[in-house]
């Protein structure tokens, strides 16, 4: 237990070892209106702050982010780097890179660790979630629809054909069950090139 305290608190203290006075990484937008809705008031100048982000701290993995490919280089080669200094190292069998290029860029770049080329993959998937290098939901959505689809299905025989169970009690499990199940990931939306 203690072992994962360690190992949680080197990998908190760690980025900020290697990333200290670097300015490469992706710049945020935040808003401190409550009003989540409105989305004026990213284009305002005043009440938003950009919060300048290189990595994304998980349960059990991190992530980098950077906007170019050399960019990424240098956030890879500080990150290594910093986790020499604690004695940690990067396994390159398990370090992958995904590349999500905008409309002007097609070729993939090579992201490499200490001279080792980092695995380089068009989807990742951690936790149940997945992203892919083109950005679109489309595989997800599908996944989702067909999860809820077989959780409908399971309930036949077991609730739906049971003619003693009232409509509200079926209403409830549908909503708990088949439901959270199909919303559990992003709504459709049209894919383009540029997104």
């Amino acid at each position: 237990m203690w072992l994962q305290r360690l190992v949680s608190i080197f990998l908190s203290v760690m980025p900020e070892e290697a990333f200290r006075d670097m300015g490469d990484g992706v710049y945020i937008l935040s808003s401190q209106s409550t009003d989540l809705i409105n989305v004026a008031h990213f284009k305002a100048k005043t009440k938003t702050t950009r919060i300048l982000m290189r990595e994304l701290l998980f349960a059990d993995a991190s992530a980098l982010v950077a906007h170019s490919a050399e960019e990424m280089q240098k956030i890879v080669d500080a990150f290594s780097q910093a986790s020499k200094k604690f004695g940690l190292n990067i396994d390159i069998k398990k370090t992958e890179v995904l590349y999500q290029p905008d409309s002007t860029r097609t070729r993939e770049e090579d992201i490499m660790v200490d001279g080792n080329k980092l695995n380089s993959v068009l989807e990742f998937t951690n936790l149940g979630s997945t992203i892919s290098s083109n950005g679109c939901t489309d595989d997800k959505i599908m996944s989702r629809m067909a999860k809820a689809s077989a959780s409908f299905g399971r309930l036949l025989q077991r609730l739906w054909n049971i003619h003693h169970v009232s409509m509200r009690v079926n209403t409830k499990i549908y909503r708990a069950i088949v439901l959270s199940t199909s919303y559990a990931e992003p709504r459709p939306g049209q894919c383009t090139d540029d997104r």
